[in-house]
């Protein structure tokens, strides 16, 4: 029969062993129960002003409150730490499985609460596997000032890293792909070694579909190329330059003949023309002119030189033409308008000039004869160095003219002099001119 026992105050210990009823006691170390202390679905409170407690309301569950607040549930096979509570596992602690417990001793899954699916990741001794099963699950890592500081795009199978979106610049959505919003991304191999080597960045070819096999490449096959694309206010896809390996030759082993192919866009283009080609010979091949800045040229150094050697920059070629004059010591010597243009090619230093003249009118003309101007000034020169003489012929001359006749010239001058070194009226020339006679010459001098 049950009994109820009503104490309203106990002042003072009834003996030694304390107050016992049935199986409670109640003793100077506390209450203390030979059996169970059935709360009935009642509150357990653990502190003075009954704001840390356990609550068993529910069957077969018990939440745990500290300070007022829902911090953990313990249920039958589960506990479950709230939102907001921290679990923290102290310095030197240890975390140990008996390796019967399914799932903890490999950790093998992590539930997203959205699917069936328990393979987001998956911890072995060998390996740390994310999403195992291949879904369409992106992955991502913040940084402090970039919330897509890598992404992966499962969906895609993609790699970012700056950005979640992906941008499909130039002809073709890269696997890989670094973006910068209000930056420029800068991609950096450093090596620190006590040696010759450096960094590198390689590009492998095979024809094998399957990597790791191997498959020999065939002529034309292109290595692996740069492109260089950019936003021409339509889309992304215009690619403004490329450069290219490719291989030049039949293969084999341990023998891969390869060119470099440098393509560029021309304006007006929307796409690339290869302009220039270092062969695998070494010659290099170009489809347009080869510009070279004042002053500069090609340098033939590394060749043999004579003993008075003084420069090896070709630093000139120029084509043109120049018009042609007389200047007669008395009277004049026209020349038909027509007929009085010569041409001329330099080298360097080095000018060859010819030309055709046909004398218009002649009014008394006399003396010596000097045919202007020079496309360029003959060069001031050493000793005399840039003196020299050229070839000259004539028809329909008037009076008797020798043959020892030629064109010389001294340094620093624009203008030739016609001379007859074998006669001794040879500074007396231009008498010999009339309207209808012709002129023709050749001369190379150093400029």
């Amino acid at each position: 029969m049950a009994s109820t026992i009503k104490v309203d105050t106990i002042s003072e210990k009834t003996s030694a062993n304390g107050v016992t009823i049935d199986s409670l006691s109640i003793k100077d170390g506390g209450l203390v129960a030979a059996g169970n202390i059935d709360v009935n679905g009642n509150n357990l409170v653990l502190d003075a002003n009954a704001n840390t407690y356990l609550d068993a309301g529910t069957d077969d569950t018990i939440k745990i409150y500290v300070a007022g607040a829902h911090d953990a549930t313990i249920s039958a096979n589960a506990i479950n730490v709230l939102s907001g509570t921290t679990l923290t596992i102290d310095s030197g602690a240890t975390i140990t499985n008996s390796g019967t417990a399914n799932g903890f001793g490999a950790l093998a899954g992590i539930d997203d609460q959205t699917s069936s699916n328990d393979d987001q990741l998956t911890i072995t001794d060998s390996a740390v596997i994310i999403n195992e099963d291949s879904d369409d699950l992106d992955f991502r890592v913040e940084s402090n000032g970039n919330a897509n500081m890598l992404f992966v795009d499962g969906g895609n199978d993609r790699v970012q890293i700056g950005s979640a979106t992906s941008v499909a610049g130039g002809d073709s959505t890269g696997t890989l792909q670094i973006t910068g919003a209000n930056d420029n991304p800068i991609m950096s191999l450093n090596a620190f070694k006590a040696d010759d080597g450096g960094p590198a960045f390689v590009f492998f070819k095979s024809r094998n579909t399957t990597p790791g096999s191997s498959t020999i490449v065939a002529d034309n096959d292109e290595l692996g190329s740069f492109k260089f694309a950019a936003d021409d206010g339509g889309d992304y896809v215009t690619i403004g330059a490329n450069i290219k390996a490719k291989v030049d030759g039949t293969p084999g082993a341990n023998d891969l003949p390869t060119e470099l192919v440098f393509g560029t866009t021309a304006d007006g283009a929307n796409g690339t023309t290869d302009n220039m080609k270092i062969r695998a010979t070494g010659n290099v091949e170009l489809t347009q002119n080869l510009v070279m800045a004042s002053g500069k040229g090609v340098d033939f150094s590394a060749t043999s030189d004579a003993s008075g050697m003084g420069n090896e920059l070709l630093d000139d070629y120029e084509e043109g033409t120049f018009t042609i004059s007389f200047e007669t010591g008395s009277g004049n010597a026209q020349a038909n308008t027509s007929y009085n243009t010569g041409e001329y090619t330099k080298i360097g230093r080095m000018v060859t000039a010819s030309g055709y003249v046909l004398l218009a009118t002649c009014s008394n003309p006399s003396g010596i004869v000097k045919l202007h101007t020079l496309p360029y000034s003959t060069a001031a020169g050493t000793e005399n160095s840039t003196m020299g003489a050229g070839s000259v012929s004539f028809y329909n001359m008037t009076g008797a003219l020798s043959e020892h006749v030629s064109l010389f010239w001294n340094n620093s001058q624009t203008h030739a002099r016609l001379v007859d070194r074998f006669n001794s009226t040879n500074d007396n020339l231009a008498n010999h001119f009339q309207s209808g006679c012709e002129v023709r010459f050749c001369l190379s001098y150093v400029s």
